[in-house]
């Protein structure tokens, strides 16, 4: 479908149509990022993958990526609309290495695809995140489909999937309840991404435009509640932890308009709605469709720019300045990207494609 100002819900469009800064007050920030006078080499690592979205790192040199999946499709027909079990989660070992071993290995997720304007829109697990050498917690988008657990929060060991919270179901009851302070297209919800935080569990909700922790029980509570700024939608993708140990949450949204809000989890009271509806801040501005972000060792931030398909970078002490795009001419419809500790960068590309097999894992050295 044509690119509008909203994506609430991530949409397949193929070819149709350091200390003392810490401490310093932080600033809404926007800046024209340049080119990277060092681009670094590009190694597309795993290919054959089904609408790729979240990337996380694992132990020992090891990336693991969520498949969306093909909706009702498969390897020979790409993506059908309906429901099927056909996402999946793709384990990259030795991924640094000139061998990657690459292989899937969990199938039969739920995934579902539907007519979104002139293109198929398919949802499925949109993030993830690892914790140890084995466990996977993945949240499933969309919400409300029966007979399935899309917009659950689930944990994955081993061929074992646990649900731990229907995120969905809350999110959009938790919209229903408050529409005055939601979208005007409430209740909705599509859960995207999720972060562990010690022992913490966050997950964004592109749909409602909201912030959650998911308790060890299963208790879902919304901590904050991005704003619309006006008639554009914040349509939160993606979550990642800064140097300040607070939250940082990238939106998406068509032009120069897209935001990154800080949200410090120890100033928010889910039992306090004044509280969750202002607890957001905008950190920077001037990106442009985030769907994937990342902080490297260093506080750089990246987030990975869909409509545009590259990466940006902005430093954490002044992001209004050194900004960097990554990846020009090189990546398109990149999603979820991570950063290792040796500033590698790896991000799935091709991340909406109705065709079956297209997508592809990229890694990048500066």
């Amino acid at each position: 479908m044509p690119m509008t100002t909203s994506r609430r819900t991530i949409t397949a469009t193929v070819a149709m149509g350091a200390a003392l800064a810490l401490l310093a007050p932080l600033a809404v920030a926007s800046a024209v990022a340049g080119p990277n006078p060092n681009p670094g080499a590009f190694d597309v690592i795993a290919t054959g993958l089904n609408n790729p979205r979240g990337v996380a790192l694992g132990d020992h040199d090891t990336v693991y990526v969520a498949e969306a999946g093909l909706g009702a499709g498969n390897a020979i027909a790409g993506a059908v609309i309906g429901i099927g079990q056909t996402g999946s989660i793709t384990r990259v070992k030795h991924a640094g290495s000139a061998s990657p071993k690459v292989k899937r290995v969990v199938t039969g997720l739920w995934s579902t695809a539907g007519v979104q304007g002139l293109s198929i829109q398919t949802l499925g697990l949109d993030g993830i995140a690892v914790k140890g050498h084995h466990e996977i917690v993945g949240i499933m988008g969309k919400s409300n489909v029966a007979g399935t657990n899309l917009g659950s929060l689930v944990r994955i060991h081993g061929n074992k999937i646990r649900n731990l919270a229907d995120v969905g179901a809350f999110d959009y009851a938790w919209t229903e309840t408050y529409q005055n302070e939601a979208w005007a297209s409430a209740p909705y919800a599509n859960p995207y991404a999720v972060a562990l935080v010690g022992k913490k569990t966050y997950v964004v909700d592109a749909g409602a435009n909201t912030v959650d922790e998911v308790l060890k029980d299963g208790t879902v509570r919304v901590i904050a509640r991005l704003s619309d700024q006006g008639t554009r939608n914040a349509a939160p993708t993606c979550i990642a932890v800064g140097p300040d140990h607070a939250l940082y949450v990238g939106e998406y949204k068509y032009g120069s308009s897209a935001s990154v809000w800080r949200i410090d989890p120890k100033a928010t009271n889910p039992d306090d709605l004044n509280t969750v509806l202002n607890v957001a801040t905008v950190w920077a501005t001037g990106f442009k469709t985030i769907t994937g972000c990342a902080f490297d060792k260093q506080g750089t931030f990246y987030a990975s720019q869909y409509a545009e398909g590259n990466i940006q970078t902005a430093p954490f002490a002044d992001p209004t300045t050194g900004r960097t795009l990554i990846g020009v001419g090189e990546l398109e419809q990149p999603q979820g990207i991570a950063v290792a500790n040796d500033g590698t960068i790896y991000v799935a590309d091709h991340g909406d494609n109705q065709l079956a097999g297209q997508g592809r894992l990229v890694r990048i050295r500066r």
